[in-house]
C-alpha cells in the first residue's frame, strides 16, 4: 500500500516544478550563449567584443547558481541528487543536481501528485 505523504501535494508540486522550470531554463540559456558564441568566433573575431561576451557569461553563469539555489524539494529543502558511481583507473562517487528526477534521493518523496501514479 503507498502512502498519500510520499508523493507531492498539489501546491508543493506547483512550487517544485517553479523552482525546476527557472533552473532548467537558466541552464539552457547558458548551453545557447555558449553555441552561440563558438558560431560567431568563426565569423568575427571576439577579443574586441570580450568587453561584452565575458560579463554576458559570468551573468548566466552566476544565474545557474543563483536558480539552483530556488530548486530544493518542497519536503526536505535539499537539492535532487543524481549519485554516481565510476569504476575506471579508481572507483570514484560523485553527485549532481538532478535535472529531471522522478524521486527525492534525501527523503523519498516522488515528484509528483499522488493521482499521477504512472
Amino acid at each position: 500500500m503507498i502512502k498519500s505523504d510520499e508523493y507531492l501535494s498539489p501546491t508543493e508540486k506547483a512550487r517544485f516544478e517553479a523552482g525546476r522550470k527557472k533552473f532548467l531554463t537558466a541552464v539552457a540559456l547558458v548551453a545557447a550563449l555558449c553555441v552561440i558564441l563558438s558560431v560567431i568566433s568563426h565569423f568575427m573575431l571576439l577579443d574586441d567584443y570580450s568587453w561584452i561576451v565575458l560579463p554576458a557569461l559570468f551573468a548566466a553563469i552566476i544565474n545557474v547558481i543563483v536558480r539552483s539555489w530556488s530548486y530544493k524539494c518542497p519536503r526536505c529543502k535539499k537539492a535532487p541528487a543524481a549519485k554516481r558511481i565510476s569504476f575506471g583507473e579508481e572507483v570514484s562517487y560523485s553527485s549532481a543536481i538532478a535535472l529531471m528526477p522522478k524521486q527525492c534521493s534525501h527523503c523519498g518523496v516522488h515528484f509528483k501528485d499522488f493521482n499521477e501514479k504512472s
